[in-house]
């Protein structure tokens, strides 16, 4: 009978712990869950929110920065086309490349090719290119309209031409002003003009 009472103790003592290592168990678990879930949403949500908003305040800076850049006129200093509204840099490296001919624009000049981009909204005045020589008479070049130098660049040595001088001098007709240039004057590199007058001078000559 004692062992009987014996051994049943014993299973009610394995029991009991059994039970309460299962318990510990349980308690451990859900420390476990309720930490790693704290971490997981808590910390996670925290830093992606964090995140989301440094990199779209950064967009937003870049965003403004580009918009600024192609604002130029036509006629204003420039380095590259992206700092044009016509997305056109008309500088040493482009003139010379056109005409063959090393011609110094200093600091750029914001211009086109295309009669369409020349327009009042960009501050351009289309002209016939044919006045740097026969050979470019089916381009055109986007100048910028003035009345005095310094409604140009002066300290860039971009002039305010007035075209009638062409005839005065006997380089043009006043027909050929008149289709080359249009009506008013325009802001010129002071290098352009020299060259176109070099080449006029030739052609008149030959």
């Amino acid at each position: 009978m004692k062992a009987t009472k014996w051994s049943l103790f014993l299973v009610l003592v394995m029991a009991a712990s059994l039970a309460l290592f299962a318990g510990c168990l349980g308690g451990d678990d859900g420390d476990a869950d309720g930490d790693v879930d704290g971490d997981v949403d808590g910390d996670s949500d925290g830093d992606v929110a964090d995140g989301d908003e440094t990199p779209d305040g950064d967009a937003t800076d870049g965003d403004a920065t580009d918009g600024d850049a192609a604002s130029g006129m036509v006629g204003d200093a420039c380095a590259e086309n992206t700092e044009c509204a016509t997305e056109f840099c008309l500088n040493t490296a482009v003139i010379s490349t056109l005409t063959g001919n090393e011609i110094e624009i200093v600091n750029g000049y914001c211009s086109s090719l295309s009669p369409e981009i020349c327009t009042v909204d960009v501050n351009g005045h289309n002209v016939s290119a044919a006045f740097l020589g026969e050979d470019y008479a089916d381009f055109n070049i986007c100048l910028s309209p003035c009345e005095v130098d310094d409604d140009c660049r002066p300290a860039d040595s971009v002039i305010c031409f007035d075209p009638s001088t062409l005839i005065e001098a006997g380089y043009l007709t006043e027909e050929q002003v008149a289709t080359f240039f249009g009506e008013g004057k325009v802001c010129i590199p002071q290098a352009v003009l020299d060259a176109a007058l070099e080449t006029l001078s030739g052609e008149g000559g030959e």
